[in-house]
């Protein structure tokens, strides 16, 4: 979605200039985005990757969702206000009077992508999804030296102007390049100034990050965490021992653990750490879906955004471990037939085809609505997550320091 505008404009860009669609080109751009579809259509059996279903299919109302995105902003400024004043920056730059066709398309893609993350309801990673925006901000800010490398201390059609005029002598040339040197030196050293500012000031900022960050405490409100003091003590390099297992958790040793016993299914709220050194003879039944294609496919009601627990199937962990289809609930059994065809069976087969043309273009999707429509009277709607009512608390935000 960031890059949209900015590919639009350089297709309109190479019509213009072309006078036509010289098509091997495009081909040829797109070429690899055209290679990672096919390969996942064929391979995964889907389009979309199946952490996309896992956080998009939950029964949460568009003002709830809405109002969780709008707080993970307010919790992005409260917390690392130098990241959001470089995004602001670049958007200011990006839609400024000045601004030239690159910067305007490139700045419509962080705007588009910024209400975007407020249409989703954010995430429940404090300051995940402004990484790529303060990056392209960036890029703007630090590229406008050179414009005024045209233009002096005012603008681009001053130098243009002056450029065309004969009578401008080689000393006259001269100044005129060094005074722009200079300008692209303070600008410089005002920016690394403001950035070295804010991190001083942020108690968060990586440089005053010691072995006690994770004193500041981690879950902080809406949902929304600090995962880097939460992972701080079991998973920083500053915790290291020699001969220990690192990282150094509770997950771990659950899946130190699951290793060595004879367990072949385990089901477990956090499959990272547990699943990578429980090895790849064990099968990890997901509860957040974000690693299961079934549990993704299942709506959840919870409004913690982007880890949705969801309640095990009656017969499905049974399914796992046999690799059979031993779900009681008939309406679901079906699905999951279909599902376990596409991700489990041979690649190339008639049926295996059928029901991927089936599930991803909406001819498969009333499995999933009428399911739906039952999931009241269903065994596997969770209730140990429960709504609490509109996600933005009255004494917003509140900030444990040391």
């Amino acid at each position: 979605m960031i890059t949209i505008p900015a590919l639009l404009y350089l297709l309109h860009v190479h019509r213009a200039r072309n006078g036509a669609w010289a098509m091997h080109r495009v081909v040829l751009g797109i070429a690899p985005a055209i290679i990672w579809i096919a390969f996942a259509l064929v391979y995964y059996g889907f389009l979309l990757p199946n952490v996309y279903h896992a956080k998009m299919n939950m029964v949460k109302a568009l003002p709830v969702r809405i109002t969780q995105g709008l707080a993970y902003f307010v919790n992005a400024i409260y917390y690392d206000p130098a990241t959001a004043l470089v995004i602001v920056c670049g958007l200011l730059r990006g839609f400024g009077r000045d601004r030239t066709p690159r910067e305007m398309m490139t700045a419509s893609g962080m705007a588009l992508y910024l209400c975007y993350t407020v249409w989703i309801g954010g995430c429940f990673m404090t300051g995940r999804f402004f990484a790529l925006p303060a990056l392209l901000s960036t890029i703007i800010i630090s590229q406008r030296p050179r414009s005024f490398a045209h233009s002096g201390a005012r603008n681009d059609n001053d130098i243009k102007a002056a450029e065309s005029e004969t009578k401008m002598n080689a000393a006259a040339r001269k100044n005129v390049m060094g005074g722009f040197a200079r300008n692209n030196v303070m600008h410089a050293i005002a920016l690394s100034a403001a950035l070295v500012l804010c991190n001083i000031i942020n108690p968060r900022s990586p440089v005053r990050s010691g072995r006690d960050y994770h004193l500041h405490g981690f879950m902080q409100n809406n949902h929304i965490e600090d995962d880097r003091a939460f992972y701080h003590r079991s998973a920083s390099p500053l915790f290291y021992t020699r001969g220990r297992a690192h990282p150094r958790h509770e997950w771990t040793r659950i899946g130190l653990k699951l290793r060595e016993s004879r367990q072949r299914v385990a089901v477990v709220n956090n499959t990272g750490f547990i699943g990578y050194f429980a090895g790849p003879q064990k099968s990890i039944i997901d509860m957040h879906a974000l690693t299961d294609p079934l549990l993704a496919r299942i709506p959840s009601r919870c409004l913690m955004p982007g880890h949705c627990r969801r309640a095990l199937p009656d017969g499905y962990r049974e399914s796992v471990r046999d690799g059979a289809n031993c779900i009681t609930d008939p309406r679901l059994a079906g699905f999951y037939e279909k599902i376990r065809v596409i991700t489990r069976g041979d690649l190339f087969t008639a049926r295996r085809w059928r029901y991927i043309i089936l599930l991803n273009f909406g001819g498969g999707g009333h499995y999933r609505r009428s399911y739906e429509a039952a999931a009241d009277q269903s065994s596997i709607q969770d209730e140990s997550v429960k709504p609490r009512g509109l996600p933005w608390p009255p004494a917003f935000p509140r900030m444990r320091m040391r």
